[in-house]
């Protein structure tokens, strides 16, 4: 089994150590996001990073939420990669705890998001979707690492649909909603 990724000797890994190393607390999202950031992936870099902080302050008490952050992380890798993920992640309320222990101020307050995001030209009076507070910054967040605001609005609707695209997959909309 060849594991993509640089062992501390350096190199491809491989064997026991290749299939164990991301399970390893703090240490797998370490690798991870230097593998994302040499892949010029820096997306799921932010998220693996976010990882491993989240594992670092809790000191892998949360399993679940850590667990639950490294499937998303890694269907998003499956599907940027052009790699088809057999099972996309799914909005859940594990993905919602997850965005809570992130920003505790947020959760637990509905906020309206629009999804096609205003700032990115979506109109005022487009479709909007209820969303824990957590949650929505989340989201805002993955928008913002990807097109800045004071970028304007993204006139390529291609272009627009990608990045939609790219967000929605990472932390999907719940169940009813689509974009």
């Amino acid at each position: 089994v060849v594991v993509t990724g640089s062992a501390p000797g350096g190199g491809a890994m491989r064997g026991f150590w290749g299939k164990v190393q991301y399970d390893i607390p703090v240490w797998g999202s370490c690798v991870m996001t230097t593998d994302a950031l040499k892949r010029g992936d820096y997306l799921n870099a932010g998220g693996h990073l976010m990882t491993a902080a989240m594992e670092l302050f809790t000191l892998g008490a949360s399993s679940g939420i850590i667990g639950s952050t490294r499937t998303a992380t890694a269907a998003t890798r499956s599907v940027v990669s052009g790699v088809a993920a057999k099972n996309e992640v799914q909005y859940s309320d594990d993905l919602v705890k997850a965005a809570r222990s992130l920003y505790p101020k947020q959760a637990g307050k509905t906020q309206l998001h629009h999804i096609t995001p205003k700032y990115l030209g979506g109109a005022t009076n487009g479709p909007l979707v209820p969303l824990d507070g957590a949650y929505h910054q989340q989201i805002t967040n993955s928008f913002r690492q990807l097109w800045p605001y004071g970028k304007g609005p993204i006139t390529d609707p291609v272009m627009r649909r990608q990045i939609i695209d790219q967000v929605y997959k990472q932390f999907p909309l719940p169940s009813g909603f689509t974009y």
